[in-house]
């Protein structure tokens, strides 16, 4: 059962339902304008006249002629509706009702202050509903637009980051590795967060660092002794929020760039601080400038384009990221606005 501030909100946001109070006000002015609260026949026809002439240039003039930029047309339209209401008013109802008062002659400006100012006011009433109208079709493009491409973002990463980890898998099980179970263990608890825990907009900051602990955890033990890895947290994470698996990119890339090297002694080092509602990330890994890792194609990617992608759309005017190589060495430093 829809609540009474569910149907209030629903009456005010209906245009006929506004339009038609407004139209009650001006009667109610009229009726207490004067000592005795009355309206008279004549008073109610007089203002049919002005309702009539305010629809039809609101719901025919406007769509047929202004909305299409056909402004001459319009012009011409308007003035003559208004003549037309003038002429009725003047010569048809002031001669009915008031038979006796103007005399026969016809005066164009007698009614032309009164029904200029209804006009002009029930137009602009519906050229600023019409624009409101307009900006919140606008915005809800616009939200099912970002919608659609953080969506499809998501479901880009989830898949990519899902087919590295599952591949390193099975080369472990072949080689009957003891280490499987772990690698077992930890993935499957990802897998959860991925599949389950990361398709709201944002999540828990806390729980994003858990889950890349434990991807950080997965990833050493595929080093086999061929480097360290050095992942360190500082600050509090509870009460704040993050766009999910937003980091993992990085590391995800960090990471694969590093086995790839064909380097002996690996050092990756992660770090991430939480300071005054912001979010600072560093990451480094060494890199082999081989033609297969070239400067061109090092931050490429699935993992990284999206990451690149979803900080525009989620974090607009509230990022700034520094990707960069140097001494063989591949950097990332993000800075982030915490909510």
């Amino acid at each position: 059962m829809k609540s009474g501030k569910n149907i209030f909100k629903q009456l005010v946001e209906n245009e006929k339902v506004v339009h038609a109070l407004l139209w009650g006000l001006y009667l109610i002015g009229i009726a207490y304008s004067k000592r005795e609260p009355s309206l008279s026949l004549d008073e109610l026809v007089f203002a049919v006249n002005y309702i009539l002439m305010v629809m039809v240039v609101n719901y025919v003039l406007l769509p047929r002629f202004f909305y299409r930029k056909k402004y001459g047309w319009f012009v011409i339209s308007l003035l003559a509706t208004l003549t037309t209401a003038m002429f009725i008013e003047e010569l048809v109802l002031e001669k009915i009702f008031f038979p006796d008062t103007r005399g026969d002659l016809f005066n164009p400006y007698y009614g032309l202050i009164e029904i200029g100012t209804i006009l002009v006011f029930f137009l602009g009433f519906k050229l600023a509903w019409d624009y409101r109208s307009k900006l919140q079709q606008i915005d809800q493009l616009e939200k099912e637009k970002f919608e659609g491409q953080l969506n499809f973002l998501k479901s880009q990463i989830n898949p990519h980051f899902l087919f590295n980890n599952l591949n390193n898998l099975y080369s472990y099980a072949l080689d009957k590795s003891d280490e499987t179970p772990k690698m077992i263990l930890r993935l499957s608890n990802i897998l959860r967060y991925v599949l389950y825990e990361s398709q709201d907009s944002f999540v828990s900051l806390s729980r994003e660092i858990y889950q890349i602990r434990n991807y950080v955890d997965l990833q050493r033990l595929q080093l086999e002794g061929r480097g360290e890895v050095h992942f360190n947290v500082e600050g509090k994470s509870e009460g704040y929020q993050i766009a999910p698996l937003l980091l993992f990119s990085f590391i995800e890339n960090c990471f694969k760039h590093s086995h790839s090297s064909q380097l002996d002694q690996i050092k990756i080092e992660i770090s991430i601080t939480i300071e005054n509602k912001m979010l600072y990330f560093k990451c480094t890994n060494p890199y082999n400038d081989t033609p297969d890792l070239s400067n061109e194609e090092l931050p490429s990617g699935i993992g990284l384009q999206n990451v690149m992608e979803r900080l525009r759309l989620l974090y607009p005017k509230k990022h700034q990221l520094d990707m960069n190589r140097d001494n063989g060495v591949y950097k990332v430093d993000l800075e982030l606005e915490l909510i």
